[in-house]
């Protein structure tokens, strides 16, 4: 049997969710719901050849925003950035689709049937937490596509040309996501029995090219923004430290139980947190085993970064590119636990429901959201169509009333650059959504507590403010 129809399933579920995405992601229109995301078009911008980005932005882009550069190197080279949205969210999506190739090839190559595998990546493509991110310019798709592809080349044989073929993908996973140190060290540590020489080779690429990203950023910016220097910024050096950081990890694992609940079940009804519970327990099981191998190490290393992560309100998408190692571990312990069925026709069914119940948690919150996708819209408001403003749950009336503000808001920002000079700045409490659209440095005021020595010293940067009411 060729390759092609041994995964004919796969193909065929492939492609129908690539018409879907690139029906449901695709926008003609930049609209910087997420502050990243407007991050990330500037920059792609900037690095583009054939387009170009006020100058004045240099600084406080790379200075401010401490971002990897391949997702918006990558846009910009291929012709992304503000001039060309369209053209940004079809890259996107396109890297989201060779994320579900990548994750497919992982978990046959880890045992699983392709028909488990076609399942998994239906359930992973379906689940609120995908279907919400599609129609945003962000990096985590590129970084689940180069993630999964460096933990199928890990599993093999470590000959020095696979070696280097995995420090190369680490290599762009770590250029691409800043938690990509965590697939670099489990990569070290899967590879140790193999010898220090091998682990050496691969750890020369992820190491030289993050140094020579840094040195490079700095020359840029001359300094700037430090995720590290953010977490210890509102922590006393001294006896409260422990206890700080314990209440800001028990913080965390709380928010990160929420949002696993809510990337299959937005509503996070008491089913889904019981099915889900049940799910993690399987998970855990799997993933116990695992320990050992590079991608229990990577789920280990990737967890323990979320837990002291400074922004909890990131966690659901930081949480994102581990769901299919999650789905994966579940109904890896599901499918052993129908093994030791006596019902032969039971064993491959046990496997199949336990990832069909995820697609009934989502399956009310898609239907809805399809529905909404489909709601006629005046020509004006035609542009949000796929935002989450508009999906989210909340009756039409109201969600034309929030999309009409934000429009309103859209239109007397991109008017701003007609009446700000390339040079000048301009205060905003949304400075990434005033500095997309009006191509204009823009940064947050001063603290309103501040004392009036400071915040008249705060406030002397810039001349102008972009007040919203």
């Amino acid at each position: 049997m060729s390759a092609l129809r041994r995964h004919a399933g796969f193909l065929l579920v492939w492609s129908i969710l690539a018409f879907v995405y690139l029906i449901f992601g695709w926008r003609d229109a930049f609209i910087p719901e997420l502050a990243d995301s407007a991050v990330y078009v500037l920059l792609a911008t900037w690095w583009s050849p054939f387009q170009s980005a006020n100058p004045a932005l240099t600084t406080t882009l790379f200075a401010g925003y401490p971002f990897p550069p391949l997702y918006p190197l990558l846009l910009g080279w291929l012709g992304g950035g503000l001039a060309h949205p369209g053209w940004s969210h079809a890259l996107t999506i396109l890297s989201l689709l060779l994320g579900f190739a990548a994750i497919y090839w992982w978990s046959v190559a880890q045992g699983l049937s392709r028909g488990l595998a076609v399942t998994l990546v239906g359930v992973f493509a379906t689940a609120p937490v995908t279907v919400s991110w599609v129609p945003e310019l962000l990096s985590e798709p590129l970084y689940i596509a180069l993630s999964f592809a460096s933990l199928i080349v890990l599993r093999g044989p470590a000959t020095l040309s696979r070696v280097l073929l995995a420090s190369l993908l680490v290599s762009l996973a770590l250029m691409t996501r800043s938690v990509g140190l965590a697939l670099v060290i489990a990569g070290a540590i899967g590879l140790a029995h193999q010898g220090w020489r091998r682990v050496l080779v691969f750890c020369a690429g992820p190491v030289l090219v993050a140094l020579a990203w840094e040195v490079l950023r700095l020359k840029i910016s001359g300094g700037g923004y430090s995720y590290v220097a953010n977490f210890f910024s509102n922590t006393d050096i001294g006896a409260g430290m422990l206890e700080t950081v314990i209440t800001h990890v028990r913080w965390n694992v709380q928010v990160l139980w929420l949002a696993l609940v809510k990337s299959f079940d937005d509503l996070v009804g008491t089913h889904s947190m019981v099915f889900v519970g049940f799910a993690v327990l399987m998970a855990v099981l799997s993933w116990w085993r695992r320990l050992r191998r590079v991608d229990g190490i990577y789920v280990l290393l990737y967890l323990g970064v979320l837990v002291v992560w400074p922004h909890p309100d990131h966690l659901q998408r930081l949480l994102w590119p581990l769901i299919p190692l999650f789905l994966f571990y579940g109904v890896e312990t599901v499918s052993r636990l129908a093994r030791a069925l006596s019902d032969s026709r039971l064993r491959p069914a046990l496997p199949a429901a336990f990832l069909v119940v995820f697609v009934a948690l989502a399956l009310p919150g898609n239907v809805f959201v399809w529905q909404r996708f489909n709601t006629p819209l005046s020509p004006e408001l035609e542009m949000w169509r796929n935002t989450r403003p508009w999906l989210e749950y909340s009756t039409p009336s109201e969600a034309k009333m929030k999309i009409d503000f934000l429009h309103r808001l859209h239109q007397s920002a991109v008017r701003v650059s007609g009446k700000v000079g390339e040079d000048e700045c301009i205060f905003s409490v949304a400075p990434e959504w005033t500095m997309v659209l009006s191509s204009r440095v823009s940064v947050a005021p001063p603290p309103w507590r501040s004392d009036d020595e400071s915040f008249a010293k705060g406030t002397a940067r810039c001349r102008f403010f972009f007040l919203m009411a």
